[in-house]
């Protein structure tokens, strides 16, 4: 029904009135029978001064913030302890109709412990049906389908009953009977509340906040919304996400984007299952855009994109279900009718594709610098050691030989030499292998300061370096590899407090080829991995040149 303009806004509620309307409400808390039905009477005649007429929806929505308000006072500062039994069942609500296989088995196993009878389960089935066409605004389908449930379903079994009595509220609500909808709202709330305690009362509060037709007063809803205070959002069960959820889905006027994305990030803590597969995929492509627009983090971004990406494949798989659903439980004039209801929620979702799309390019785009940034550190991540930061093997394979073949085009020599700290499996048994990693570092940047820029430090496996360096006569790289042993032997290394001195053995040769293939950089390795070995076995902390 559309919102006619009307000339008046809703008379503000007094302070005298809200007193009066907050003891009203307490009373009726804990009434029933006859005093329950004088007392929601009462409640409503505010808003219908003239018997017989239904208030305007302005004067409906003021009234029912005025309620909604006081209630969540109340119910908050309640004392008497919630057992909350229901409050579990209330999350497949969200996932109506349920995969058969899956959900409605765990649904069931709830309401019935001992185990459902085909008829139970019919009658689940049927529940499912009058909710959803109710849903979709099918009264005509719905009508007949609620004198066959009314006999059946009943307080002895209140999970049922909560479909049903929700599902009358929809049908009071599309129909515009206001003041049946609140007081049917108002029953709700006061028989769940007896049977289950305060938290599954505000669970409810919460069902009549969405219900409700706001119109242009969603001011009133925010109002209602902050008096549940930050507890309820702190909690992961379907009462708080469906407080966040209800406080993220505000228009922007009434939430920031930073506040929306606190919601957002609350709302990830809870269980997947307590919110539906649509707003899911809704809240992890708003935080994509937000991650992205204020540059916080372009992985992020992208990772919410992915899963938004994710849950909206979901979304197609629960149209399909919802599709076989109403095509078995409908007859086919009732399915044809439906069919408008589907297509709207395949345009819908097709429009979500189109906006995810559009928002990841622009992504992509918007962060063309970061992604090539990324791809460097990658590449750099790829070709350097872990532990030390010097270059690893894979930069063999991949940088080197472009600096050989620079070298053998102006005709200059490449010596290369492997170094091996002697012992090594010494000082990780007496100072463990923290101690040993710290060895590793220090060492790694003693050689880095030992030589030119332009020379290589690889750390070639374990406690293994290899040294390339270029433009050096063999009577030069002697010179050099005995100091760099002096070095080391010298060096006071330390951990914890201890004093730790290596040595170490190196093995060296000088390139006397014209240029160095794999082929042949792999036997000069060779020859120099044996003249390591042989200074080890000449008693180690020796450079053995090896043989050309």
């Amino acid at each position: 029904m559309k919102e006619r303009a009307e000339s008046h806004a809703p008379r503000p509620v007094s302070w005298r009135r809200k007193k009066s309307l907050r003891e009203t409400l307490g009373l009726l808390l804990d009434s029933s029978g006859n005093q329950r039905e004088y007392l929601v009477n009462v409640i409503l005649a505010q808003a219908a001064p003239e018997t017989g007429r239904e208030p305007s929806l302005r004067s409906t929505r003021a009234l029912c913030a005025a309620i909604l308000e006081q209630l969540v006072s109340i119910l908050r500062a309640d004392p008497k302890p919630s057992s909350g039994k229901l409050l579990p069942f209330f999350k497949y609500l969200n996932h109506f109709p349920l995969d058969p296989d899956r959900e409605t088995n765990a649904a069931l196993s709830l309401i019935y412990p001992e185990g459902p009878s085909e008829e139970v389960r019919n009658l689940f089935f049927r529940l499912e049906l009058f909710w959803l066409l109710n849903l979709m605004g099918d009264l005509e389908s719905a009508r007949p389908l609620r004198k066959e449930l009314e006999p059946q379903v009943s307080l002895k079994r209140p999970r049922l009953y909560a479909i049903w009595l929700l599902s009358l509220a929809r049908i009071l609500q599309r129909r515009g009977q206001r003041l049946s909808f609140c007081s049917l709202w108002l029953n709700i709330i006061c028989e769940y509340y007896r049977l289950d305690g305060p938290d599954t009362a505000l669970y409810l509060v919460l069902r009549w906040i969405e219900m409700l037709n706001w119109g242009r007063d969603t001011a009133l809803r925010k109002k209602v919304l902050h008096r549940f205070g930050a507890r309820f959002r702190q909690r992961q069960d379907i009462l708080s996400a469906s407080l966040l959820w209800e406080l993220f889905n505000q228009e922007h006027r009434h939430a920031t984007p930073s506040e929306k994305m606190l919601y957002t990030r609350l709302l990830f803590r809870h269980p997947s299952n307590l919110l539906s597969v649509q707003q899911l995929q809704y809240l992890h492509f708003f935080a994509g855009n937000y991650l992205s627009a204020v540059k916080t983090s372009f992985v992020l971004s992208i990772r919410e994109f992915k899963h938004s990406n994710y849950y909206l494949h979901k979304s197609w798989a629960y149209l399909q279900n919802l599709s076989h659903f109403l095509r078995d439980k409908l007859s086919a004039e009732e399915y044809a009718n439906a069919m408008s209801y589907l297509q709207q929620l395949v345009v819908d979702l097709g429009s979500q594709i189109s906006l995810q799309n559009n928002a990841y390019v622009e992504t992509l785009h918007d962060n063309y610098a970061t992604i090539k940034s990324l791809l460097r550190q990658v590449e750099e991540l790829s070709i350097t050691d872990n532990l030390t930061g010097l270059k690893n093997r894979r930069y063999m394979a991949n940088n080197l030989y472009h600096a050989f073949q620079l070298a053998a085009r102006h005709k200059v020599p490449v010596c290369l030499a492997i170094l091996d700290i002697d012992f090594f499996k010494q000082v990780n048994d007496q100072f463990g292998h923290l101690a040993g990693d710290h060895i590793l570092k220090g060492l790694a940047r003693l050689l880095l300061a030992s030589f030119r820029k332009s020379d290589v430090v690889i750390r070639y496996g374990g406690e293994e370096f290899l040294l390339i360096l270029f433009d050096v006569s063999p009577q030069r790289m002697e010179t050099l590899m005995q100091d760099l042993a002096h070095k080391v032997r010298n060096h006071r290394f330390t951990w914890q407090g201890d004093l730790i001195r290596i040595t170490v053995s190196i093995g060296w040769t000088i390139s006397l080829q014209p240029r160095l293939s794999h082929a042949i950089l792999d036997d000069y390795i060779a020859r120099i991995d044996d003249a390591l070995y042989t200074a080890k076995n000449a008693g180690r902390d020796k450079v053995i040149r090896a043989q050309d």
